[in-house]
């Protein structure tokens, strides 16, 4: 959201952003990054990964009022906008919804399991008021239950980046990169928060069939961080397994330039497109990721042809990928160039704003 609201300024469209801080007691603040605003909310928690924000009516009525919004660009799977279902003022203006996820009746989620139906109702009602919904894969249109009655409707957009303020590395960051990979003869990076739909226990069991100089680094934090570690020390893979928690930007990005592929293992299409595999890309590197039926990760590895695609949750297929990379040495470098040049040619933050500047066109 920040690299597509950066590009759409630099377009000439002016733009705004009302967002949830993201942990609870930060106060609410305004700020404004190269001449863009940016409303951000004090949360009181979470209600299964729903931000409870009470002061969302008042202040994104505030904007209304004093911004004067030509169309209002949702972003969901989000409950704070059903506020504007009872705004006369917003009703006004035409609405975009940007459908990153559908909201998941997960069989390893109970909560979410629970309250879905709850958040159905309104999200139904929003989706009609619409004029557009924009997609972020064919695949992923094609499989969501809710987006099913509305394709009339709905376009899709992949996701994408700016390369631009992806730093490079100094060259202190890229030695501690050697330094903590070691004597790693394949060196597996993944990267996400530390939830249960990342698959990273998938990860580490398939570390485990592994040479034992193959190295697995994980970067992220979460709520599965200590469960994660403690299954690490069960399976006698402490030697081979880093976390990382979080690292600054430089340190990551040496990372990415060091290993020798990159790793997504999520076991639901909570992981709707993989945003991260973009950086992978970006940086050259092969991908092994999970097949997942439905998901904008396997559609954007088989477009851009490049890496491989495991079964979901089996750890033994995503083993036998990597190992397939380890003993075919320039494959990787095959499968990168071919993630980078799609990149370069369809996935820079740019080329999405262009066409979601041709949505806001439609509603003029």
């Amino acid at each position: 959201m920040r690299d597509l609201l950066g590009a759409l300024s630099r377009h000439g469209i002016e733009v705004g952003a009302l967002v949830h801080h993201h942990k609870p007691g930060m106060p609410s603040s305004f700020e404004k990054a190269d001449n863009i605003p940016a409303w951000r909310l004090e949360i009181l928690g979470h209600l299964s990964f729903v931000p409870i924000a009470p002061t969302f009516p008042k202040v994104f009525l505030e904007c209304i009022n004093n911004w004067k919004p030509d169309i209002i660009h949702f972003h969901f799977p989000n409950a704070s906008p059903f506020w504007a279902l009872g705004i006369c003022q917003a009703q006004k203006i035409p609405w975009i919804i940007h459908w990153h996820a559908d909201v998941i009746q997960s069989n390893f989620n109970k909560a979410l399991k629970f309250f879905y139906p709850f958040y159905a109702v309104p999200e139904r009602i929003f989706m009609r008021k619409a004029k557009v919904i924009i997609a972020t894969s064919p695949d992923y249109l094609r499989s969501s239950k809710p987006l099913a009655d509305f394709h009339d409707k709905c376009v899709v957009i992949p996701l994408g980046i700016d390369a631009n303020r992806i730093a490079s590395p100094s060259s202190s960051s890229l030695k501690w990169a050697e330094e903590v990979w070691g004597n790693a003869s394949f060196r597996i990076l993944s990267v996400g928060r530390l939830s249960y739909y990342k698959g990273f226990d998938v990860l580490i069991k398939a570390a485990s069939l592994l040479p034992e100089d193959v190295k697995l680094h994980i970067v992220g934090t979460g709520y599965l961080e200590q469960s994660l570690k403690n299954l690490t020390l069960q399976m006698g893979l402490e030697n081979r397994i880093t976390f990382h928690g979080y690292l600054p930007e430089e340190q990551l990005v040496a990372l990415f330039r060091s290993c020798h592929c990159f790793a997504l293992a999520s076991i639901e299409r909570t992981e709707a497109f993989g945003m991260v595999l973009l950086e992978a890309m970006f940086h050259g590197k092969p991908i092994v990721a999970s097949n997942l039926e439905g998901s904008g990760m396997r559609w954007l590895v088989k477009k851009a042809q490049c890496g491989l695609l495991f079964e979901p949750g089996n750890a033994w297929d995503c083993a036998e990928k990597i190992l397939w990379l380890k003993n075919n040495p320039g494959n990787d470098l095959k499968y990168g160039e071919a993630g980078r040049t799609f990149l370069l040619r369809n996935l820079l933050i740019d080329h999405v704003a262009e066409k979601i500047m041709m949505v806001y066109e439609t509603l003029r």
